[in-house]
């Protein structure tokens, strides 16, 4: 998990459909990533590993018109946890997913593109 980290630390991603891209495990939304910013949410959900995709649209594949995302969580959400979960659900409202695929821009290349050279400038600066 280190490696991984270390890696996306240096990149950023832009959603499109949102399969490729973790809801609480990746930087997508704010400048960490949802386990650290909402902990006591990250706690209460039972799939930790969903996509963007998987949480913003139905079961059937149906994207969500109104924000009530699709997690299952251990408990119910009562008192602080649902202010918390009420300031979440507003921040994703303003979330589209389209059909083409999410892109990952690799921040140490003005061309977007990773390149071992640059990770390894990165890592040891």
């Amino acid at each position: 998990m280190k490696v991984k980290s270390d890696f996306l630390r240096f990149g950023s991603f832009t959603i499109k459909n949102g399969a490729q891209i973790r809801f609480w495990e990746v930087i997508w939304l704010g400048n960490r990533p949802l386990c650290q910013q909402y902990p006591q949410l990250y706690n209460m959900v039972r799939k930790k590993r969903d996509t963007v995709g998987e949480v913003l649209s139905t079961p059937s594949g149906e994207v969500l018109s109104t924000p009530s995302p699709n997690l299952s969580k251990r408990r119910d959400i009562i008192g602080q946890h649902l202010t918390r979960w009420n300031i979440l659900v507003s921040r994703l409202v303003h979330i589209n997913l389209t059909e083409e695929q999410d892109e990952f821009k690799w921040e140490l290349d003005s061309t977007g593109v990773f390149t071992v050279k640059t990770h390894y400038r990165g890592l040891i600066n």
